[in-house]
């Protein structure tokens, strides 16, 4: 089964869904905000630098667990003003990632947002119910930095830039 999603196209083998490109990458012209959730601030470093290396007009907003994140996007007034992308850990304390993922594509103002689980795990089980909830896309933290700055390649061409 083939997906596409922002010049993306996802082939689904042996239920997991693989990335195979149709074109780069674009990055976005104007800064966009992106909400990091994890709990994990090696994670979040990580992440960020790849950011910062591959797209320094990248903001990001962090939160912690999901019960931060719900309550930091739903203070926040206006289209404008809410994230382009929502990267989401699945293992988080308070409210997990699946709960958040729930809310957030349950949400009249913030389900157009889209979400990408980002996670250690690749459990088919795990990546399945993401599918169903809703999330736009999975992709498995990679073991290496090295790694996180294709990942973060992949996260700018699923932004929505906002203006």
């Amino acid at each position: 089964m083939w997906r596409n999603y922002h010049g993306f196209y996802l082939l689904k083998l042996d239920k997991k869904f693989r990335f195979i490109y149709q074109n780069k990458p674009v990055m976005p012209a104007t800064k966009s905000k992106v909400l990091y959730v994890e709990d994990d601030s090696d994670d979040r470093l990580f992440l960020s630098e790849s950011f910062a290396d591959t797209n320094p007009n990248t903001e990001l907003i962090y939160a912690s667990d999901g019960d931060e994140a719900i309550r930091l996007l739903n203070s926040l007034d206006g289209s404008n003003a809410y994230p382009a992308l929502i990267i989401l850990d699945l293992n988080l304390p308070k409210i997990d990632g699946r709960q958040t993922l729930s809310y957030l594509k349950q949400s009249p103002k913030l389900s157009s947002i889209p979400v990408v689980i980002f996670s250690t795990s690749d459990n088919t089980s795990d990546v399945d119910a993401c599918w169903q909830l809703g999330a736009d896309s999975y992709m498995k933290k990679p073991s290496y930095y090295q790694d996180y700055k294709q990942i973060v390649e992949k996260f700018i061409s699923l932004m929505h830039v906002t203006d």
